[in-house]
């Protein structure tokens, strides 16, 4: 169906014990991904999850409703090396059952430092009901407000797209250790490359980013866009950009209802806060990227923004 025969409806709502930060300062004034469940040195989370749910609704004339639900925490509640819907999977089968013919898409948010879990927790959950549980709890959370969703204006159809060149940590002056770093762990041998007992996660994610980018490249090409339905913008970022990227964007967006959907391309690239780059966790030391990476989307696509409105 054309935009001219749908009508557009928004709703949100807020959802508490869901999204947890999954990195933390630590005693030792470090800051760490994933620390361990109930580390006693741990201080505090470094960022606080978005915890704001937004559905559109599309209620076309001549074909099925649509619900596009916007939420930003990693899909990583089952585990394993299996494939799963995980817990998307039961929030758009929890929604399609409430509202027959009606097709439900889920819209991820800014997650690349969000979890489902809190390692404050004295048990760690990371299984099916798990996910079941957070699928219904966000389903149940779009139920109750979206019989009071408010509907927007959808005139006009504007997309604006750009391809912003980053560039990249290369630290060829380290390759030398970077390798042998590889090597070592590749022989269970990562005792001989650290004295101090700790997870050695982040320096062999390290390590392997080093090495990756000895030849190059000196830039990597990262898309952002932005499209404007009536009222409604909808951001489109690569990745898994932290959640304070997503915060910043909504705060300076020029338009009063926005959806920030990210991994659109450059799946596999975290895009950290200039602060965690600087100090340092796994996905900083992973992140392909040099630190004002943040500051750079933010403020493209931003423009993009105020350019379509």
């Amino acid at each position: 169906a054309n935009v001219c025969e749908s009508k557009f409806f928004i709703a949100e709502n807020t959802v508490k014990d869901v999204a947890f930060c999954r990195i933390y300062r630590m005693k030792d004034g470090q800051i760490k991904s994933n620390p361990g469940v109930s580390n006693p040195d741990i201080l505090y989370p470094i960022a606080e999850p978005y915890e704001k749910i937004t559905v559109i609704k599309i209620a076309r004339e001549y074909a099925e409703d649509v619900l596009l639900v916007n939420y930003g925490v990693h899909a990583d509640t089952i585990g394993g090396d299996m494939v799963s819907a995980d817990w998307p999977g039961y929030l758009r089968e929890t929604l399609e059952r409430v509202y027959p013919d009606t097709v439900c898409v889920f819209l991820q948010g800014c997650e690349g430092d969000i979890n489902t879990t809190d390692v404050r927790w004295k048990v760690m959950y990371k299984n099916i009901s798990r996910a079941q549980k957070t699928g219904r709890k966000l389903a149940g959370a779009v139920v109750q407000v979206l019989d009071d969703a408010k509907e927007v204006g959808a005139e006009g159809i504007e997309i604006i797209g750009k391809t912003v060149s980053v560039p990249t940590n290369q630290e060829n002056h380290r390759i030398d250790e970077a390798k042998r770093i590889i090597e070592l762990h590749k022989q269970g041998r990562d005792d001989e490359f650290t004295d101090v007992p700790m997870d050695v996660t982040p320096l062999v994610a390290e390590a392997r980013r080093i090495v990756s980018l000895e030849n190059g490249p000196e830039v990597i090409d990262i898309g952002i866009q932005a499209l404007r339905i009536g009222e409604l913008a909808f951001i489109s970022l690569p990745g898994e950009p932290f959640v304070e990227i997503g915060k910043r964007i909504l705060k300076a967006s020029p338009f009063e209802f926005n959806v920030v959907a990210v991994l659109n391309g450059c799946g596999e690239q975290y895009f950290p806060t200039s602060t965690v780059m600087a100090e340092g966790s796994y996905e900083a030391k992973s992140c392909a990227l040099k630190a004002g990476v943040d500051n750079i989307i933010v403020e493209e696509t931003v423009k993009l923004l105020n350019k379509i409105k």
